[in-house]
């Protein structure tokens, strides 16, 4: 008759729990590897991206995210055109990004008031 070694919490070594836990990182980060050229990542952005402006245009936060929109510009070959929506503190910019598409290519600037703490 074998004899069947278990190897519990209680009884094993902490050499074998570790050796355990690196086979197991290895095995895990193999199985990845061979699959990450499958899911590779979509070009972000392949159309041009709208910054909405919550405040009205020639103020600080305009100047800012126009500079903040031409680098982006640069940087990634392509178009993000600011649009000033101001009104009602900046719930009129809010509402517009909320209406617009989830595809993530309107991006909303505003205050911290439009937060709300639960």
């Amino acid at each position: 008759m074998k004899r069947k070694i278990v190897c519990t919490l209680a009884s094993c070594s902490p050499q074998t729990g570790l050796r355990r836990g690196w086979l197991t990182a290895l095995i895990a980060w193999l199985v990845l590897s061979v699959f990450a050229p499958c899911a590779l990542a979509q070009a972000y952005p392949d159309k041009p991206v709208r910054l909405v402006v919550a405040f009205p245009a020639g103020g600080p936060a305009d100047i800012g995210m126009r500079i903040v929109a031409d680098r982006l510009s640069t940087q990634t070959e392509q178009n993000f055109v600011v649009d000033n929506r101001p009104g009602a503190g900046g719930t009129m910019g809010a509402d517009f990004v909320a209406s617009a598409a989830p595809d993530g290519y309107t991006l909303l600037l505003s205050g911290n008031h439009l937060t709300i703490d639960l």
